[in-house]
């Protein structure tokens, strides 16, 4: 027995792509819904998949340049308080000498060892502070910052040695009124060397400071760039389900109203 093709009409046909199309759609909305993305698979829109990455890596090289940030400014906060230590040693230091003057003769000797003692303590605190294994206190390692991503704008602070020898302190003597005069102008000098030196590490901390700030603000920009390209509308998501739900429904009440009408057309020629 012959078997006969079976022919479908335009209206059945059209009906049924329709159908097709609106189930390939209805089909990702589920998965959008539930991940909150709404670009996944390279071929929902290759360009803004490339943007996408583009921008995510480059908000996650600004993020780890961040970081660099927070560790120098960790740095240049630690010498500055090792500077400050630093300093109130020397003002006990210039107590010391000061208070010389006056001092009877036999009390002499036992001020000139807590003299030497402050020096003392004054290099052992400068080799100290160190943050994360730098040290720039000690004029042996510079702190180099970079500024971008790319490397190609740095920030190089020296480092500066403010060991006793280095500060002229080494050979503070309380022996004669020319000496005590001589320790006193010493110590001045050191303290307005550490000033000065203090105050260019403040200078360096607000300007890598002010690169973190501006360097935070571009990572969020590129991030939110991202979200924007591959975040999913929720609201717009549901909404678009409840649209293609509908069609689908609309369009099986049309096949099916289709079909019955072309059953009754060949019933007349049964």
């Amino acid at each position: 027995m012959a078997t006969s093709n079976v022919s479908l009409s335009d209206s059945m046909r059209s009906n049924l792509m329709e159908l097709q199309r609106s189930a390939t759609m209805t089909g990702s909305q589920p998965s959008r819904l539930s991940t909150g993305i709404k670009i996944t698979p390279a071929l929902d829109d290759p360009v803004a998949l490339s943007h996408t990455k583009g921008l995510g890596q480059r908000a996650s090289d600004l993020n780890s340049l961040k970081n660099s940030f927070g560790e120098a400014i960790q740095t240049i906060k630690t010498a500055d308080k090792g500077i400050s230590s630093i300093t109130s040693l020397l003002e006990n230091a210039k107590i010391l000498v000061t208070s010389s003057k006056t001092a009877a003769a036999d009390q002499t000797s036992s001020l000139q060892d807590q003299l030497n003692e402050i020096v003392s303590q004054i290099d052992s605190l400068a080799k100290d502070t160190s943050y994360n294994g730098r040290n720039l206190l000690t004029g042996e390692s510079d702190l180099t910052v970079s500024l971008n991503e790319t490397g190609s704008n740095a920030l190089t602070i020296k480092g500066t040695d403010i060991r006793a020898s280095a500060l002229g302190i080494d050979s503070l003597s309380l022996e004669d009124p020319k000496a005590i005069d001589s320790s006193l102008e010493t110590i001045d000098s050191a303290m307005n060397s550490l000033r000065s030196t203090s105050n260019t590490l403040a200078a360096h901390m607000s300007s890598i400071s002010a690169r973190q700030e501006f360097t935070n603000e571009m990572s969020k920009a590129f991030s939110e760039g991202a979200n924007k390209l591959t975040i999913a509308d929720l609201n717009d998501e549901g909404a678009s389900l409840l649209a293609l739900q509908t069609r689908q429904q609309l369009g099986t009440i049309s096949l099916g109203l289709a079909t019955q009408s072309q059953e009754a057309v060949m019933r007349l020629f049964g």
